[in-house]
């Protein structure tokens, strides 16, 4: 949950997370945005800009947490290959591709 206090106790990378590591926030960011385009009114778009951040301020809570955990060393790598709050486009076209052999 958001703004929880507890120690990360496992690390998942399948599914989203193999290419984001804040999936959820992703949804939450996409529905106020488009929320905010079809209703156009400043009310709405206020309150998305407001949501966003606080979604930022929780997922770079939550970043932290793992930083701070037994998990540091592997999350730590995962960061590097997955993206913040969009996927790393090197990574998507470089990741599990099957290796090239040479035809006979």
């Amino acid at each position: 949950a958001a703004f929880d206090t507890d120690e990360p106790a496992f690390l998942v990378k399948t599914g989203p997370y193999r290419f984001v590591r804040h999936p959820f926030y992703i949804s939450y960011i996409v529905f106020w945005v488009g929320s905010s385009l079809g209703g156009n009114s400043l009310i709405l778009w206020f309150v998305c800009l407001v949501l966003i951040g606080s979604y930022v301020v929780a997922a770079l809570s939550e970043e932290q947490k793992f930083k701070n955990s037994p998990l540091a060393a592997d999350y730590s790598h995962y960061s590097k290959r997955t993206g913040f709050l969009f996927p790393k486009l090197p990574v998507l076209l470089t990741e599990d591709q099957p290796e090239s052999r040479p035809r006979p």
